[in-house]
């Protein structure tokens, strides 16, 4: 859930402004705003809101409702934390999930209902094909993209992966070669 009440910081945040430009829109009055009894100035979000669309001030990141849900599933808790550090540090965007096992992914597929997964092709214990097929046949999750990461060099699955998933990338992960699909994928790029 959205904050409704924002800090100068937190509106500056929004913005993708320094809090001082925030502070000089309310000290002009052009922001409406109020103070706590501790003195610290508070925004309402609508009227922060207001005033960007009155004065054609664009948004650069969706807001937090708009921002692609990604999860990450991977064994290999250092390529999960590479990966979640790369995506994050490339784009505000993202809103991101791990998982260390099929079981951890698959309730997280439930109930953080992600825009994309990205899946490790050798997950100890699942049929990656299969869950591959289960992703893109549930009516709730038709819409999800899935990109594989394959360690192996040539596997039998990979042919069949081609046609269920929606990419796969080799391991090791050329991390600005992942941010590009992810971006490609969730339609901040257009492909070549």
């Amino acid at each position: 859930m959205e904050k409704e009440i924002l800090t100068t910081f937190e509106a500056a945040k929004y913005c993708h402004v320094h809090p001082g430009t925030i502070k000089n829109w309310i000290k002009n009055e052009n922001l409406k705003a109020f103070k706590t009894p501790g003195g610290h100035r508070r925004i309402y979000k609508r009227d922060l809101d207001l005033f960007l669309k009155e004065n054609n001030i664009p948004l650069i990141y969706p807001s937090k409702s708009l921002r692609k849900r990604v999860l990450i599933i991977d064994n290999d808790y250092l390529v999960r934390e590479s990966i979640s550090k790369a995506l994050l540090r490339r784009m505000e965007y993202f809103e991101i999930a791990a998982a260390a096992n099929g079981f951890e992914g698959g309730e997280l597929l439930v109930t953080f209902k992600p825009d994309l997964v990205i899946m490790d092709m050798a997950l100890p214990g699942v049929d990656i094909v299969e869950t591959c097929r289960h992703i893109k046949s549930s009516p709730h999750q038709e819409e999800t993209m899935v990109l594989i990461l394959d360690g192996s060099s040539d596997s039998p699955q990979k042919k069949l992966l081609e046609k269920e998933s929606d990419g796969i990338l080799s391991k090791p992960i050329d991390i600005g070669k992942l941010c590009f699909e992810v971006e490609k994928l969730l339609g901040f790029k257009k492909a070549k």
